[in-house]
């Protein structure tokens, strides 16, 4: 609660407007303000109210009634024709299905609090996502400017040769053709980046898109134990909340066989009651109802049939996404080691492949090679830059995943 509350102050004072959100401050916004985690919690909310309606109908009911009655002859009216009457009256466990109602919207309720969890770990998946795009986006122009600075240099170079004779036509076109290829990279990614902005200025409730400035990450956090795949089957939320709908389906199935059962009823009365008003006398009045079920033209199968059905549909959903689990779990460690693995080849390249890239351009300019093996050794620096970015925000997206899919024992620090 502390940090939701730094980071919402964080957002809207106006003298820290310019300070960088981290990715804790982004999750901490989201959770509370996202339309998503609303409307977990307002169905959290229904749920409490449903199962509270529910409780209310197995505790005793107080209620008063009354009659007046005037006519030309008192003598002709029944004894209770004037009467005002408190009455207390109470279903009996165990016989009624109401008591057995209550516990199915006690499941339910527990499991809309359980999708309200799963539906916030849903968010702060979305959340980290989105920020590890925009922070993608952001080192990709920054490469592109970086290379494209070398691109504008080499043609520094080219155009005097050319303009003299000392290069054919097709060096300067080329360095051009790869300016303009740049060119369109960079928008593309500048597109992109606003677009992944103003989608987490919503989900934050930030106005500021355009504005919007995000701390960098750094690091390459450790991944998960070798234990790991065993322990996210228990603690994933979204499968917990799911077998609590089972659970409440179950118990619907057991409530709808309980309409079978003969329902007891007591009631008391304390009423004052006469013929006439000013005859009015105090009294009182207890029994027992019984009432039996014999024959409702399979009414009372009908509901235990649909209830089972819903149980069963439920487990098979439960089923469902078991093995969605499984599979998204199985990908998530496999591409989690792929992207490390190729992070790290890429980390190694990078500096000889910068090296290459700067020595290429610099033979060209001496005449000791030409244009296309300058620029193609420059390309290859920006796919390298790329790619190793990409390789390192795949694998912390991997992470928040595996993060979302352990149901949050997974616990991963992104942030310097």
């Amino acid at each position: 609660m502390l940090a939701s509350c730094l980071a919402l102050a964080l957002l809207a004072a106006p003298a820290r407007a310019a300070a960088p959100l981290t990715l804790s401050d982004c999750v901490s916004l989201a959770e509370n303000r996202s339309v998503q985690a609303v409307a977990a919690a307002l169905a959290e909310r229904q749920a409490l109210f449903a199962k509270k309606a529910a409780d209310s109908a197995r505790l005793p009911r107080l209620f008063a009634f009354g009659q007046l009655l005037r006519s030309d002859d008192a003598t002709t009216n029944l004894p209770d024709d004037n009467n005002a009457t408190v009455a207390l009256e109470q279903r009996l466990y165990p016989f009624d299905a109401g008591w057995r109602r209550v516990a199915e919207r006690d499941a339910l309720y527990h499991a809309a609090v359980l999708e309200r969890i799963a539906t916030t770990q849903d968010v702060a998946l979305a959340v980290r996502r989105l920020f590890f795009a925009i922070l993608q986006d952001e080192d990709a122009i920054e490469s592109i400017d970086q290379v494209q600075e070398q691109f504008h240099r080499l043609l520094l170079t080219v155009l005097p040769k050319f303009t003299i004779g000392n290069a054919p036509a097709f060096d300067p076109v080329k360095v051009r053709i790869s300016l303009a290829d740049l060119a369109r990279t960079r928008e593309l990614a500048q597109a992109r980046l606003d677009q992944e902005r103003e989608t987490l200025a919503q989900v934050i409730g930030s106005t500021e898109a355009a504005t919007l400035a995000l701390s960098p990450v750094s690091g390459t956090p450790a991944g998960p134990g070798p234990d790991f795949a065993a322990q996210v089957l228990a603690s994933n939320a979204a499968l917990q909340a799911q077998a609590a709908r089972v659970d409440a389906a179950e118990l619907g199935v057991k409530a709808a066989r309980a309409l079978r059962y003969p329902s007891l009823l007591g009631h008391l009365d304390y009423n004052y009651a006469a013929q006439a008003t000013s005859q009015m006398t105090p009294g009182w009045t207890a029994s027992l109802g019984l009432e039996l079920p014999l024959f409702d033209w399979g009414g009372i199968s009908a509901r235990v049939a649909q209830k089972r059905a819903a149980a069963d549909a439920e487990r098979n959903a439960l089923d469902a996404d078991r093995q969605r689990v499984l599979a998204s779990l199985a990908g998530a460690l496999s591409r989690a080691k792929a992207h490390e693995d190729d992070e790290q080849r890429l980390s190694r390249l990078l500096p000889q492949v910068k090296r290459i890239a700067l020595e290429g351009a610099r033979r060209y300019r001496v005449g000791a090679t030409g244009i296309l093996e300058a620029t193609d050794a420059i390309d290859l620096w920006l796919n390298t830059l790329l790619q190793e970015r990409a390789a390192y925000y795949g694998y912390l997206a991997d992470l928040a995943l595996l993060q979302k899919l352990s149901g949050g024992t997974l616990k991963v620090s992104y942030e310097r």
